[in-house]
């Protein structure tokens, strides 16, 4: 882990627009392995994020 964060902390939030996913209640980064064509997936709670609070608001003015 420590490796993907010292290989990924310059990146920007745009280039993650296409690798991510959601499900019911977390977000999910889609990072690949250095030197490889292998990836992993990092995923935490939408609620550590503080995100259900801002989708919940987003919902609520639909």
């Amino acid at each position: 882990m420590a490796e993907i964060a010292e290989h990924y902390q310059y990146w920007e939030l745009e280039d993650f627009d296409t690798m991510f996913y959601l499900t019911g209640d977390s977000l999910g980064l889609i990072v690949t392995v250095l030197g490889s064509d292998e990836y992993i997936c990092i995923e935490a709670k939408l609620s550590d994020l503080g995100l259900d609070e801002w989708i919940a608001a987003s919902l609520a003015e639909r």
